[in-house]
């Protein structure tokens, strides 16, 4: 996992979530729901779910593991971002900008 800033760590945990969030299970996924974008705490969580809060934190990192794990083999966000930073570029004709933001939407 990249050396992140607190604020940067949490906007790339969520748009890996983003991108690859149904890969997750579905506890993974309201877990790191809850706490990513509802932010919610870890005692809030446990209280909700009953459970420990270990059991979250622990679920979360595991969560968080398989995230970059999966952006490590799938590129898929990092693709997502180049795509992004062209189709922000004046240079490129406008039809191929709303092509790309069609692909980027699929």
């Amino acid at each position: 996992m990249p050396k992140l800033s607190a604020l940067a760590a949490f906007s790339d945990i969520n748009a890996l979530l983003d991108t690859y969030g149904k890969l997750l299970t579905t506890h993974q996924q309201r877990l790191m729901s809850d706490y990513y974008r509802f932010n919610l705490s870890l005692k809030e969580i446990a209280d909700q779910q009953g459970i420990s809060r270990a059991a979250v934190s622990d679920t979360l990192n595991k969560a968080k593991k398989s995230l970059y794990h999966f952006e490590k083999i799938l590129q898929m966000k990092s693709i997502k971002d180049q795509i992004m930073v062209i189709s922000e570029d004046a240079s490129i004709p406008i039809p191929l900008k709303k092509k790309l933001l069609n692909i980027l939407k699929r």
